[in-house]
């Protein structure tokens, strides 16, 4: 669902895309909502996240949750309400997130381009 607000055509150039749950919502009207992301970067994504809710209504309260906050990199103004850590990256830098359940180890990793 967020897919449609990003302003971009999915494609199969773009798997590489996380896996955005979608909810059956019959209306945001009046309710208290926690947004939750795992990498807070440019903000594009949590700006999409509240164009998608607020086509379902005006909620009474929105609050961010992430697990990772990539600090001084905002295109947009957004700041999480709860925060996992932050990290002090360039912007050329990715950030990746690995979870136990997908057969990994949970653990951040901040990678850079070679030189």
């Amino acid at each position: 669902m967020i897919l449609l607000f990003l302003g971009t055509i999915f494609d199969a150039r773009m798997a590489w895309l996380p896996q955005v749950a979608i909810l059956s919502i019959s209306s945001s009207k009046a309710k208290k909502v926690i947004l939750i992301d795992d990498v807070l970067w440019t903000g594009r994504t949590i700006r999409a996240a509240l164009d998608a809710l607020l086509a379902y209504g005006r909620p009474e309260k929105v609050e961010l949750l992430v697990l990772i906050d990539r600090r001084f990199s905002r295109h947009l103004p957004i700041e999480p309400d709860y925060i996992g850590h932050q990290v002090d990256s360039l912007n050329s830098q990715q950030v990746k997130v690995t979870w136990a359940s997908e057969g990994s180890e949970d653990k951040v990793i901040l990678l850079s381009e070679k030189l």
